[in-house]
C-alpha cells in the first residue's frame, strides 16, 4: 500500500478507531512464520500467503467470519452494509487524496 502498509492500517483500525471485533485478514506474499506473527501482533485475525487457491480463501473466510459453509459466503443475507465512523472515513479519504496527488505529480 502506498501510504501505509497492512500492519500500520490494522494498528490504526484497532487502536485509533477501537474496532476490536472487525475481522482483518492479511493476504500476503510473505509466508514466513515471523511475518504471520507480525500480522497477529498488529491485530490481524489471520493471514493467507499468496498464491492461494479458492478453497483456501473460502476456508479462511468461513473460519474467521463464523460462517457455516462455503454457500454462506455467497449468500446475499451476509452482505450487510458497513457503517464506518466518520473519523475513519475521513482518514481513508485523506489517504486516498494524498496518494492521488503524489501519483499525479509523478505523472507530470
Amino acid at each position: 500500500m502506498p501510504i501505509m502498509n497492512g500492519l500500520e492500517a490494522t494498528k490504526m483500525i484497532r487502536d485509533d478507531l477501537g474496532m476490536k471485533n472487525l475481522p482483518i485478514l492479511a493476504l500476503t506474499a510473505n509466508a514466513y512464520h515471523t511475518h504471520k506473527k507480525e500480522c497477529k501482533d498488529a491485530g490481524m485475525n489471520d493471514s493467507l500467503a499468496k498464491p492461494f487457491n479458492i478453497s483456501q480463501l473460502q476456508n479462511i473466510l468461513i473460519k474467521n467470519l463464523n460462517l457455516e459453509s462455503k454457500d454462506s459466503i455467497l449468500s446475499p443475507s451476509r452482505h450487510d452494509e458497513v457503517n464506518l465512523p466518520d473519523s475513519f472515513q475521513q482518514k481513508l479519504d485523506r489517504i486516498f487524496i494524498e496518494d492521488t496527488e503524489v501519483r499525479i505529480i509523478k505523472l507530470k
